[in-house]
């Protein structure tokens, strides 16, 4: 389970804002969340920036801000309950013409082929590989 579930199952909204984690609704962060935060903070980062270039490859492969969006939705479920299937939309040989995937490799799932349609796939090879930090944060105490 990725830690930033762990904290949406606490009712928490986690975003990633200029200063590092923004967590809301405010009334909700009680010190024993601030306290499990600031000590996963470095990898709490790492999970938001990801989402962040997985968010921003979507859009960049055509699709709606809607269908990428929608489609964060179902990774980041799908990422939570360990499946290990992929998108169409998360391999680096996909792109997109009207909102209908399509393969460079000429690879397509059996049945119905949409954005939200997870498989998996010979060809698959990440677009958008979770990376190392550029930099460490310093822990905050």
């Amino acid at each position: 389970m990725s830690l930033v579930h762990k904290l949406e199952c606490q009712g928490l909204e986690v975003e990633l804002d200029p200063n590092g984690i923004a967590l809301s609704p405010v009334e909700l962060i009680t010190d024993e969340i601030r306290q499990w935060v600031r000590q996963h903070r470095s990898k709490i980062l790492d999970e938001l920036r990801h989402q962040e270039r997985l968010r921003a490859s979507l859009f960049h492969k055509g699709l709606t801000k809607e269908q990428s969006s929608h489609l964060m939705d179902l990774i980041m479920t799908r990422d939570v309950q360990l499946d290990d299937r992929r998108t169409c939309a998360e391999c680096q040989h996909s792109y997109f013409i009207k909102g209908k995937p399509r393969c460079q490799r000429g690879l397509y799932p059996i049945g119905h082929n949409t954005p939200y349609t997870v498989h998996r796939c010979r060809g698959f090879t990440e677009a958008v590989p979770m990376q190392e930090p550029l930099h460490k944060d310093k822990e905050q105490t």
